[in-house]
């Protein structure tokens, strides 16, 4: 369910980011003008990359807070680096309202947070491509190059516009490593597209660009490699 106008709480996350952690808190507000109990059901730490999957619990406990009319309270934790993989992280919970409602937030989406990869292991500056990409329904997708840096690789390519070009999504691999997606943009009147994926690796010597159509009349997957220099 959302907040807002739909749900007599809203949840939101809110944090700092020190050398080995970060620390913040999970937000409850009310929306309306009544009062409400509400109860912690769940709050976690999850792969942006794959919400549906948990990384692990907060273990804050129960905790069970009582809201003013339009008010908030603040639950606070903190996540350690210590024991994550490298990779982009994200804070969300669920409250139970007065023994009822079920909300879970940030309705807009958690903002994640990176554990760095290792010092040196990151391959950094700009890559021009200028691979080809046959793709049914459409002229075409153009790889135009990649942007790699410290925290993630930004793809910048072209898909000219057609029916299906909107649900089509572009997935690079290292290998057999595929890079985990942080986030993506999509320009419908021109085409043009950037893809935001995990870093590339100074040992990865070969990139997969794979357009991938999960709907629609002609489903599949067509790709074109780059060797690293």
């Amino acid at each position: 369910m959302g907040a807002g106008d739909l749900t007599p709480v809203a949840v939101d996350v809110v944090y700092e980011r020190f050398p080995a952690s970060i620390r913040g808190a999970l937000v409850v507000r009310g929306t309306d003008s009544n009062p409400h109990q509400v109860a912690l059901a769940e709050a976690d730490l999850r792969e942006a990359a794959a919400p549906s999957r948990r990384a692990q619990p907060l273990g804050l406990g129960p905790v069970t807070v009582d809201i003013v009319p339009r008010g908030e309270m603040l639950i606070p934790f903190e996540v350690p680096f210590a024991g994550l993989d490298p990779g982009w992280y994200e804070v969300s919970a669920e409250v139970l309202v007065d023994g009822q409602v079920l909300v879970r937030g940030p309705e807009k989406g958690p903002r994640p947070f990176v554990v760095r990869w290792p010092q040196g292991t990151v391959r950094r500056g700009g890559i021009d491509l200028g691979l080809s990409i046959e793709v049914p329904g459409s002229p075409g997708a153009t790889i135009e190059r990649m942007d790699c840096r410290t925290e993630s690789a930004v793809v910048h390519w072209r898909h000219a516009p057609a029916d299906d070009a909107e649900r089509d999504e572009l997935r690079v691999s290292a290998g057999r490593r595929r890079l985990p997606v942080v986030a993506d943009a999509f320009d419908p009147k021109s085409g043009e597209r950037t893809t935001t994926v995990y870093p590339v690796l100074k040992t990865d010597a070969r990139l997969t660009f794979a357009v991938e159509r999960r709907s629609g009349a002609e489903r599949g997957s067509w790709s074109a490699q780059a060797d690293l220099p």
